[in-house]
């Protein structure tokens, strides 16, 4: 689209909207000459350890879009899950464990998307895991039919839905989680381990939006609990 007045510039490069698909991308973005883009692509490109990049600016400044450029330029190299946070948890009320946890289900819908198929016993141990212990109700029966996987996607949907808004579930879930983080770390790395098989390609997980939460949480989530965070075994936005 050629803009033709000012008004039209202005809506074509609203800054609160990022630039996201490739058309888009392949239009307007260009590239600032001491942007991150390249840092971060070469960073996690060379560096085989599980980096983690925690990635700041003010709001409007370009992040997502440097993001979304940057996934593009990776989606060769790696297995990318790529969510905002906001869409999934309420920022005024938002701890470390939400994150790993909305981490952990945005990776096994991804993985369902993609059609990797999980090793059974793993997705199996998963679904008792999440439906029995830690959401302390029947949020569906079982796994009916062979399709197991796609149970589970949706009872990370499901899940994912009640946490984002119901305040009685998140509580209570959150509390069963913080008893038994290393149980859920562990069903994470594990399915990590099982896709980068799968797919012979690195995971990389990009968490949006978490910059829209207030100071108290930020700190809460990077200096009180970055540890946890950087427990997760692939590399991380």
């Amino acid at each position: 689209m050629k803009a033709n007045n000012l008004t039209q510039v202005l809506n074509i490069f609203n800054p609160k909207k990022p630039l996201l698909t490739k058309e888009e991308l392949d239009n307007y973005f260009i590239e600032r000459p001491r942007g991150s883009l390249r840092e971060m692509e070469t960073y996690l490109s060379a560096e085989e350890e599980n980096v983690k990049i925690l990635f700041t600016g003010h709001r409007g400044s370009g992040k997502s879009t440097e993001l979304s450029k940057l996934s593009f330029l990776l989606e060769d190299k790696f297995f990318i899950v790529n969510f905002s946070i906001a869409e999934s948890l309420n920022l005024y009320d938002l701890s470390y464990v939400d994150v790993i946890l909305v981490m952990a289900l945005k990776l096994m819908q991804r993985a369902h998307e993609s059609g990797v198929a999980i090793n059974r016993l793993l997705l199996q141990s998963i679904f008792d895991w999440l439906n029995n212990e830690i959401t302390k109700e029947k949020v569906l029966e079982g796994p009916a039919g062979v399709d197991l996987s796609a149970n589970v996607n949706l009872l990370a949907l499901k899940i994912e839905g009640k946490f984002g808004g119901e305040i009685v579930t998140r509580t209570t879930m959150r509390e069963n989680l913080e008893k038994r983080l290393s149980e859920l770390m562990e069903k994470i790395n594990l399915t990590i381990k099982e896709i980068e098989r799968k797919k012979g390609k690195r995971v990389l997980i990009i968490v949006e939006d978490i910059d829209k939460t207030d100071l108290v949480r930020a700190r809460h989530l990077f200096f009180e609990h970055s540890s946890s965070l950087s427990r997760i075994n692939s590399k991380v936005i």
